[in-house]
């Protein structure tokens, strides 16, 4: 199942799809809670047949009479054990599915909670780790960017693990073409992360090349389809509006 958030914006979250997470996963909750149930009066069942088994087993060995008979019933009953274990791994393998999508659904609503309100425009171009580039729409869970590691300063490939698309009702324009949201935080030259609406023209903020300096920030008063994704460990990657300077953000 692919992680997909209605979470960006203007602290917008889509009701629609928020009700449809919450649903699911309180069914799978209670679906959980059943199977577990199941599971554990069928291996009281299987405990049962494997002791009657042994107990037919016995009865051959010290059969005076139709030994042939207690055979047959003894391989019987392992034939029904055999069954019953296979519907038990049946159970265990549905628990082990119920289980992972839950973990899904819960990690859909840590990346609700921690994706915050900065996004960029959806035509952004993302730089990928084979130093190809893709539209931030276009980029999907599993890819792979390539993302910054302020601790060795070295570019790294780094997997997205989450995407997330929203709509602002306002946003800024840095040197006239990458459309970003208010909060989203760029490493300057100082080595540290700072939001957009406290850079100013004058200021330098890293970029693939080096270092680039900021010309103009223009604040949009104007509705704007915006994306975003999450990126695994490094929590950061590159973005251009025009496909020749790749500015370093943060997630």
């Amino acid at each position: 199942m692919t992680t997909f958030i209605q979470g960006c914006g203007s602290g917008y979250v889509d009701p629609e799809k928020l009700k449809e997470v919450v649903g699911r996963w309180l069914n799978l909750d209670v679906e959980l809670e059943q199977l577990e149930k199941e599971a554990k009066e069928q291996r009281a069942v299987l405990v049962a047949m494997q002791a009657q088994a042994n107990s037919l087993a016995s009865e051959v060995r010290v059969a005076q009479g139709d030994v042939t008979s207690a055979k047959d019933e003894a391989g019987s009953v392992k034939k029904e054990i055999a069954d019953k274990q296979g519907e038990i791994d049946n159970i265990e393998a549905k628990i082990e599915e119920v289980t992972n999508e839950i973990e899904e659904i819960e990690q859909t609503f840590r990346t609700l909670r921690e994706f915050g309100v900065e996004c960029f425009a959806c035509d952004t171009l993302v730089l990928m780790a084979d130093n190809s580039t893709k539209r931030i729409n276009e980029v999907q869970v599993g890819d792979r960017v390539l993302a910054y590691d302020s601790e060795t300063g070295q570019n790294v490939a780094a997997d997205v693990i989450a995407t997330a698309s929203g709509e602002a009702d306002y946003f800024y324009v840095i040197n006239g073409d990458l459309r970003v949201t208010p909060p989203h935080p760029f490493f300057t030259a100082e080595d540290k992360w700072v939001k957009i609406v406290d850079l100013k023209a004058g200021d330098k903020i890293k970029s693939f090349a080096g270092l680039n300096e900021i010309t103009s920030i223009e604040k949009v008063n104007s509705k704007q389809r915006i994306c975003n994704i999450r990126v695994r460990d490094f929590h950061n990657f590159y973005v251009s509006a025009n496909g020749k300077d790749f500015y370093l953000a943060q997630e």
